[in-house]
């Protein structure tokens, strides 16, 4: 064996992902060897991907002829013996060898002698299998060549390690620039600003949206932004900074213009915002509520025409009745009072309706809210066999609300809930970050139901004018919420309100 004067020379043939990769690297060792070792044949089989199969990865001398694909399998032929075992095999006859003589492993024809050796890391699997043959004419190998072969597989070992660490490296970091390209692809798509910041507030991102919108520049300062919108984003980002997700939705004045602003907290610090300006959505909006308004206008006015007809009915009666019996007046005169009493109360319903609701906000903690209406209403729920119930599903929102007019929708629709359920029913009032929710199982709404539930003067009660849960719908709109119901007959009602604007358009139930 010829080798390096200098065992330093083995690192001359260093892998390097730029030049032939661990194929080239490969290759250029099994040059060396046939040199060193003055072998006539070499090989190397690395672990593919599926266990205990090793493919070939590089080939020289008369092991060139090795084809394409060709594989060695754990426990199977003398290298398989080897990488079972995890021994390294100086072969000159395969009978002679204790691990291979109970195996009965014939000599490969024109092979005078071989080395196989595993190629694994210390105390790890084996990486591959190092194959050195020598043709017949040849000299058998050696003990020394064995352990120098040894002390060369401990190195490419080493090698093959470091190339498979650096080959998922390089994997993930493409996956990951890949991700990174797509992200931004979507995000510079979109029709909506948004801007990244660090934990610092320094702003590290954003998309062309809102170069157009916002004037976003390194230091957060949106310098193209209206003031009412510049505020209230900083604003959000500031809360989502301290790692809360926030929502605003600002309205310029001067201009009529309306953005939705959103900012969420980044895991690992800093944070993101989304902006959208709303302002066609926003008068939109308006414009079908007034149309709506008006369709409500027109049936209430049939329906005043009809309710008021009943007690002009019973009072002409009454007066009929004056005129023919003058000795009844006092029984008579009392029916025309309660008459004229029962319009009166009719038409302070309807101007109380009719009116714009007038709003007194201030902070407000929902939960201390229900509870205290619970502790009121508890005696009359349990006089009617009813359970009531109290949840506070996640942390107890404080919002700038009416205290007085909140507190009038959630009493409405307990007192609903409790109208439609049967002794031994539960009533659940839920308290959530989005506002609450007041759910029974009683005996719920059919389509046809649901479909005028809020119309005004519809009822379905003996009792009753019809604008209570009108009038709820009007107070949740009034504080810029959504009101929304999920009933099934005979399985029983929820009615959602979402106080928070950031929720508005989320599916909060199942």
């Amino acid at each position: 064996m010829k080798l390096p004067s200098d065992i330093l020379e083995l690192l001359d043939i260093s892998w390097a992902p730029g030049e032939g990769g661990l194929h080239g690297f490969l290759n250029e060792l099994l040059k060396a060897c046939e040199r060193w070792f003055e072998s006539s044949g070499a090989s190397i089989f690395i672990r593919g991907e599926t266990p205990g199969v090793f493919v070939i990865a590089a080939r020289a001398g008369v092991d060139a002829a090795i084809p394409e694909g060709a594989t060695i399998l754990e426990g199977k032929g003398i290298a398989g013996t080897s990488v079972q075992s995890g021994q390294a095999l100086l072969i000159n006859d395969p009978k002679d060898h204790p691990l291979l003589a109970k195996r009965k492993v014939a000599r490969k024809k024109g092979i005078q002698s071989a080395l196989v050796i595993p190629l694994a890391m210390p105390g790890g699997k084996c990486l591959g299998v190092l194959n050195l043959s020598r043709r017949e004419g040849y000299k058998q190998f050696t003990e020394a060549d064995l352990r120098h072969a040894q002390a060369l597989a401990r190195y490419v070992a080493l090698a093959l390690s470091n190339a498979r660490m650096l080959a998922e490296i390089r994997a993930s970091k493409e996956e990951a620039d890949s991700s990174r390209k797509r992200l931004q692809a979507v995000i510079s798509s979109l029709g909506v600003a948004v801007v990244i910041v660090d934990s610092e507030g320094a702003l590290v991102g954003k998309n062309a949206e809102a170069d157009r919108i916002l004037g976003a520049s390194a230091d957060a300062r949106f310098n193209k932004a209206p003031a009412t919108l510049r505020k209230a984003l900083e604003k959000c980002l500031n809360e989502a900074l301290q790692g809360k997700r926030s929502g605003q939705r600002p309205h310029d004045q001067d201009e009529d213009r309306t953005w939705s602003v959103i900012a969420t907290p980044v895991q690992g610090g800093g944070a993101t915002a989304v902006v959208e300006e709303i302002t066609e959505a926003e008068r939109a909006h308006v414009e079908s509520a007034r149309l709506n308004r008006l369709a409500e206008i027109g049936q209430v006015t049939a329906t005043i025409a009809h309710e008021i007809r009943n007690p002009l009915t019973g009072i002409r009666s009454a007066a009929q009745m004056v005129s023919i019996s003058p000795e009844d007046a006092d029984k008579f005169g009392k029916v025309i009072e309660q008459e004229v009493l029962k319009l009166n109360d009719l038409c302070d319903e309807f101007l109380d309706f009719a009116k714009p609701v007038a709003l007194r906000h201030k902070p407000l903690r929902i939960a201390e809210l229900a509870k205290r209406l619970v502790a009121a209403h508890f005696r009359q729920f349990m006089a009617c066999k009813v359970h009531l119930e109290l949840e506070n599903s996640d942390s107890e929102p404080t919002i700038d609300l009416d205290e007085l007019r909140i507190e009038q929708v959630v009493r409405n629709l307990l007192l609903n809930a409790l109208q439609a359920s049967a002794p031994g029913d539960t009533v659940v009032l839920e308290v959530h970050r989005w506002g609450f929710a007041v759910e029974d199982k009683g005996c719920g709404m059919s389509p046809e139901i649901l479909e005028r539930l809020f119309t005004p003067f519809f009822t379905t009660k003996a009792q009753g004018t019809g604008l209570g849960l009108s009038t709820v719908r009007k107070i949740v709109e009034s504080h810029g919420g959504v009101l929304r119901v999920h009933s099934k007959p005979e399985l029983g009602t929820r009615f959602e309100v979402v106080l928070v604007p950031e929720f508005g358009e989320l599916r909060l139930s199942a």
